[in-house]
């Protein structure tokens, strides 16, 4: 396992797992605790991603613990996740003619502003300001 998936791991246990398993027995922990905990970072706002990401911490940490005959069946086994949105649950939103034209009159404006600072700094298409190269030099 690399360095960052570590670091992400232990992030996890120690901000998600330990505030809320830390003081508990490994054997007293339930499928259902482990539902409450999955349900609460859900309704927090996390998202089914990230839920799942610290549900399969959990669920390794566990299975530790079943390997090692602390507890005789993982509480993690059988827990309900949340599901990402699928394209089905996508409802588009339409703009009206009148948003349509405000949104363009505002990207026609963002794109006049970025080429006039591009120019003013001696920025052309297909060279490179004169500062850039007497900071190289």
């Amino acid at each position: 396992m690399g360095q960052v998936h570590l670091r992400g791991y232990r992030q996890i246990h120690d901000n998600r797992v330990l505030p809320r398993f830390g003081k508990r027995r490994v054997n007293a922990v339930t499928r259902a605790d482990v539902q409450t905990w999955v349900t609460a970072l859900h309704g927090e706002g996390i998202s089914p991603a990230t839920v799942h990401h610290h549900y399969v911490a959990l669920k390794k940490a566990f299975r530790f613990a079943q390997q090692d005959r602390l507890i005789a069946f993982n509480p993690c086994d059988g827990v309900k996740l949340p599901k990402a949105a699928t394209v089905g649950d996508f409802a588009p939103t339409f703009l009206t003619a009148a948003e349509v034209e405000r949104v363009a009159a505002r990207l026609a404006a963002t794109r006049r502003d970025a080429t006039r600072r591009r120019r003013r700094m001696g920025f052309s298409y297909g060279s490179r300001p004169t500062w850039a190269f007497e900071r190289a030099s």
